[in-house]
């Protein structure tokens, strides 16, 4: 694949800044690449929609009824609402599952 070379203006926070130079540890472009190729790969994107198809997925390898899986899935929509990826990823980390 043939590679071009262009230059690009970003404005960005003093915070937003020095947040991307610790992430890439100096090579801005990293980070632009990085996004790019992510979102070219919808694997790798984050869905709310993706999370809950997984709980039904395995609510139904458990033998859950449909009135079962329906519950899990409010009460996993609801907690979108109070909790970040972050808080989620943490509860997950720290359980004993």
């Amino acid at each position: 694949m043939k590679t071009i070379t262009k230059q690009v203006s970003i404005t960005l926070s003093e915070d937003q800044w020095k947040w991307i130079h610790e992430f890439t540890k100096g090579d801005v472009s990293q980070l632009l690449r990085y996004f790019i190729l992510r979102e070219q790969n919808p694997e790798n994107t984050w869905s709310n929609n993706a999370c809950l198809g997984y709980a039904i997925l395995g609510a139904r390898k458990l033998g859950y009824q449909d009135e079962e899986i329906r519950k899990l899935v409010r009460a996993i929509n609801s907690e979108f609402d109070w909790n970040s990826i972050s808080e989620a990823k943490e509860v997950y980390e720290k359980s004993p599952f």
